[in-house]
């Protein structure tokens, strides 16, 4: 699956509900994550309303994890 585009390509209806998910990407052993809005009834092949930004719960060289 490719990765979302940034912003704005998802069809957006004012009133329906949306949620915050955090979309599985990278390796078993190196995962990350993207931040995106989508719709609550959202199918894995519907585009999102919005990426917001990206997760990686593994802490880097610094001992930092990146939001």
């Amino acid at each position: 699956m490719p990765l979302p585009p940034a912003s704005g390509t998802g069809i957006f209806y004012a009133r329906a509900a949306k949620s915050i998910r955090l979309i599985p990407q990278g390796c078993t052993n190196r995962p990350f994550y993207l931040i995106s809005v989508t719709h609550r009834k959202r199918l894995n092949n519907q585009e999102v309303i919005e990426q917001l930004g990206s997760y990686d719960p593994l802490p880097n060289m610094n001992n930092e994890k990146m939001v």
